[in-house]
């Protein structure tokens, strides 16, 4: 599947920052990135440029949740 998005001719596209993270959290990103990635459920790709980053958002008891786009 091929997912294209139709932009006019002659936009700006825009990039988005890299978000710095908490140390506590880097930990955490990395196991779950890593167990994404083992699983198939995410893969990597060469295009850096436009991705998106990782939102961790912490839950209530204390377990961080990754986000991904």
């Amino acid at each position: 599947m091929v997912n294209e998005i139709p932009t006019y001719p002659g936009a700006n596209l825009v990039h988005q920052c890299l978000r710095p993270m908490h140390p506590r959290k880097v930990v955490a990103i990395g196991e779950k990135v890593k167990n994404l990635l083992k699983d198939g459920f995410i893969y990597p790709i060469p295009l850096t440029d436009w991705v998106s980053n990782i939102i961790p958002i912490s839950k209530k008891k204390g377990t961080i949740r990754v986000c991904v786009d």
